[in-house]
């Protein structure tokens, strides 16, 4: 059986500045997994692990920025 769902599905728009999709991928992941401490609830699955791992990435980016 075929999958039209992703028959007409376009692909994004591209933006070519990083700084744009780091903006964005930060807040998100605020709105989303941010507790009132500050501290993150990741979800307990794969989908979790990576993003426990894109936000270190994130962490790691904004201090090599920094030096």
């Amino acid at each position: 059986m075929e999958r039209k769902e992703f028959i007409n599905e376009k692909e994004p728009e591209i933006h070519g500045d990083a700084k744009w999709y780091r903006d964005n991928l930060v807040e998100r992941m605020r709105h989303a997994y941010m507790k009132i401490d500050g501290s993150y609830d990741w979800p307990n699955s794969e989908e979790g692990d990576l993003l426990r791992l894109t936000r270190q990435m994130l962490v790691v980016m904004d201090q090599e920025q920094q030096n």
